[in-house]
């Protein structure tokens, strides 16, 4: 009896403890895979929105940009039927509309830079070729001495020069996002195979813990079971040998009290009858 009772020293883990273990391991592991499915999910519809922003602040500014420049244009067709009186006031509209397209093109290169942290490619070829087609443009209705008015060939080379960087905007534009997008779906992946991890972890830990408790407590109550079986047919000498820290630890340690007290009361109740028979 005294092994049985120093075999048991130390802190009680009692059955409720366990089995609370068992499920509280189980739960803790779903909280988590739910918490970092949330933060994740916010993430993704962050991401999904500040692209969506993104792209609709880029198109806006180009948007601006190509109708500044139709603006200019049409001032110029504008100039080429007008009459001499009214050219003076069209040259002013025509320098008032290349003014305004470049504000709008000093707009887009800042959004440009605020959403991709870049510069914009080709930016002094654009300046560059602004600057030519303006002064070509000028050249014609704003006569200056030594300087030969440009030629129609000349301005529309401009022309197109300019159309066809805008257009080259729009393709990096489109580029950029597309890979912040393609960014935004592999993070997102990732924590999905994260999640899918800790999901499948969390279940085997709770399973193995699970399975542990459940045997400790089959394998002493199958100990207990032997032993009471056993002083059912009238043999004490067979004690329940469990150690665990719980309530089937304290059971089979009240068996073994009560069977030496049984074995001393029999052995009591055999002397006894021995000296009445002698």
């Amino acid at each position: 009896m005294d092994n049985a009772v120093s075999s048991r020293r130390g802190p009680r883990f009692s059955l409720a403890a366990q089995l609370f273990t068992a499920v509280g391991t189980v739960v803790a592991a779903l909280a988590v895979v739910g918490l970092v499915s949330v933060t994740t999910l916010h993430s993704v519809v962050d991401d999904n929105a500040d692209l969506l922003e993104a792209k609709t602040g880029m198109s806006e500014s180009i948007a601006s940009l190509t109708d500044a420049l139709w603006e200019a244009r049409a001032t110029e067709y504008h100039l080429n039927g007008a009459s001499d009186s009214k050219i003076p006031s069209l040259v002013e509209d025509l320098q008032k509309s290349q003014s305004q397209f470049e504000e709008e093109f000093t707009t887009f290169v800042a959004d440009y830079e605020a959403t991709f942290g870049e510069e914009v490619f080709g930016l002094d070829l654009i300046n560059a070729t602004w600057e030519g087609y303006k002064a070509a443009v000028l050249s014609v209705w704003v006569p200056t001495d030594g300087v030969e008015p440009a030629s129609d060939a000349t301005i529309t080379g401009y022309d197109i020069t300019i159309t066809s960087l805008i257009e080259e905007f729009n393709y990096a534009i489109d580029t950029r996002i597309d890979a912040r997008t393609a960014d935004s779906a592999a993070s997102a992946d990732s924590v999905t195979w994260l999640v899918t991890g800790l999901l499948i972890a969390g279940i085997a830990v709770g399973v193995t813990v699970g399975w542990w408790t459940t045997r400790r407590i089959t394998r002493a109550a199958a100990i207990v079971k032997r032993s009471l079986e056993a002083m059912a047919t009238g043999d004490l000498t067979l004690e329940a040998t469990v150690t665990s820290k719980d309530e089937m630890g304290e059971m089979a340690e009240s068996l073994t009290k009560a069977q030496g007290a049984l074995r001393e009361t029999m052995a009591e109740v055999i002397d006894s009858a021995q000296t009445v028979a002698a």
